[in-house]
């Protein structure tokens, strides 16, 4: 196996400047190749800088592409400083079709198997990005190598988006008709997915219809009047209300009056006990449309083109469903995906302040191990693929276990950040989390929760903590719903504990 460094405009080999890294790779492995095919196979680095490489990285290269149908890899890498950074190790996340289309997060260098090309492809002039496309298109295998391969200077990178904008969007023409390039903002592109909505949607809320909210009206009502007032576009929305019979029914009368030409209600009554699996696959069948979404009746949706991105980015092909951004009313965040984390799921960036995110993790749609039962889209034919929802779930985990039944299927599920909804959590519901669902969540999936692939640089923190002009906002909200939950006490608690910290401080 020999590496070269590759001039895709001269489509020409360079293989004197990584002489002495294939001899080390030869010497290394003692020149045993599973075959003659893997001896004489070449490996072409495509870079986008100067970078200074570690040897062993070319032992990863080879042990990656020997024998295999890799086709590109790419790797960890370290930023070159003369300050001690507490951490210049950079992690990408694994490969994400979704998210290359927005950002190209692959690292300034990539490693490629060229002889999985057709020659007539090659001879057009192919660019990095053009390369990558093509692997999406035919299904290639992309791998990220998690071993630091090289070191870079960041004021090197080229982070700059115009060069590639015009690829994407033909690419996206062409492959994807609806999706399209928003805008551009270094360095990554705004992606749009609501013209591939389909013509109904179908919003399926459970509900009890008791509690109230800031208004005075019942969480159902507030929720789906927030639904009226989203852009609908050409579509038509059929909202599906799975309510409990044995509570009030007095907000029926006032959700029925929602209804227009273009806002469908039905309404579906549903025998206690509590069993949300149950609420979500009796609503999905009396359901007509092609893409079904399990919302929350304790959600408010924040911009307008929520349910057209997400009922949209549902019908990608090989999507098994789509999440969105959710805050809590104090406007910290809620949920950002689910990320693996301690040997179980986590909600990522949960309780941070919203920001972009290392990799645009809270900026653009990328993939994620799973998404909040909260707010979840899908095709109707994934549900039914499915078998709809687990109901030895009744209350927690089973969004968990939805979605990697999903992913079992080789269905990805992505993260829609341009879809942000306000989400009251647990307000309608004892949130308690029952022995036998914790156990039955390990015992089913508990050799799949390891290590996570698409928050790999952050999963807590994004780059900005406290955002300017926006923290006495936050805080203002943060008592107005500690007010509402714990009334004018839990208020003066909170003052108290800010004045006995500062104190501290002091003394």
């Amino acid at each position: 196996m020999r590496f070269c460094l590759h001039d895709l405009a001269l489509d020409a080999h360079n293989f004197t400047a990584l002489e002495s890294f294939s001899a080390h790779v030869a010497v290394s492995q003692q020149a045993r190749f599973d075959n003659d095919t893997a001896q004489e196979k070449v490996i072409c680095l495509l870079s986008q800088c100067e970078v200074d490489f570690y040897p062993i990285y070319f032992d990863e290269l080879f042990k990656s592409f020997n024998n295999t149908n890799l086709v590109v890899a790419y790797s960890d890498f370290e930023y070159k400083s003369d300050y001690e950074l507490a951490d210049s190790h950079i992690r990408p996340p694994h490969w994400s079709p979704e998210r290359f289309l927005s950002n190209d997060y692959l690292g300034p260098i990539v490693a490629i198997d060229l002889a999985k090309f057709d020659s007539n492809l090659l001879s057009n002039n192919f660019s990095r990005t053009k390369l990558i496309l093509e692997c999406i298109t035919q299904n290639l295998e992309v791998q990220l190598i998690e071993f630091v391969g090289y070191q870079v200077e960041a004021s090197n990178l080229d982070l700059k988006v115009e060069s590639r904008q015009i690829e994407i969007q033909d690419y996206l023409k062409e492959k994807r008709p609806g999706s399209e390039v928003l805008s551009a903002a270094t360095p990554w592109l705004d992606i749009s997915n609501k013209k591939l909505a389909p013509d109904l949607i179908s919003v399926v809320i459970p509900t009890r219809g008791a509690k109230k909210s800031r208004r005075s009206n019942e969480l159902i009502i507030d929720c789906i009047e927030s639904l009226t007032q989203q852009n609908l576009g050409a579509s038509k929305v059929e909202v599906v209300v799975v309510y409990d019979t044995d509570c009030s029914s007095d907000y029926l009368a006032k959700v029925s009056q929602f209804e227009t030409e273009s806002f469908s209600i039905k309404l579906v009554p549903y025998d206690p006990p509590f069993n949300f699996s149950a609420k979500c696959n009796l609503g999905a069948r009396n359901s007509s449309g092609e893409v079904v979404l399990f919302l929350n009746d304790d959600t408010i949706w924040r911009t307008s083109e929520s349910l057209l991105e997400l009922a949209g980015s549902a019908m990608i092909k090989d999507v098994g469903a789509v999440g969105a951004k959710l805050f809590f009313e104090n406007g910290r965040l809620q949920h950002g995906g689910y990320f693996l984390t301690h040997g179980f799921v986590g909600h990522a960036y949960f309780r941070d302040v919203d920001g972009f995110g290392p990799f645009g993790d809270l900026a653009i749609t990328h993939e994620v191990i799973g998404v909040t039962g909260a707010c979840l889209a899908q095709r109707k034919k994934v549900w039914e693929s499915l078998g709809g929802w687990d109901v030895s779930f009744p209350g927690a985990y089973n969004d968990i276990d939805y979605c990697f039944r999903i992913r079992e299927q080789g269905l990805s599920i992505l993260q829609v950040n341009s879809a942000c909804l306000y989400h009251f959590e647990s307000i309608t519901r004892n949130p308690t989390v029952r022995l036998e669902e914790t156990k039955m969540i390990h015992a089913k999936w508990g050799q799949a929760f390891g290590s996570e692939p698409y928050f790999r640089q952050a999963v807590t923190h994004p780059e900005v903590k406290y955002l300017r002009g926006e923290v006495i906002q936050v805080y203002t909200r943060y008592i107005q719903t500690t007010y509402r939950h714990h009334g004018f006490k839990g208020v003066v608690k909170i003052f108290v504990n800010g004045i006995k910290k500062v104190l501290k401080k002091i003394f």
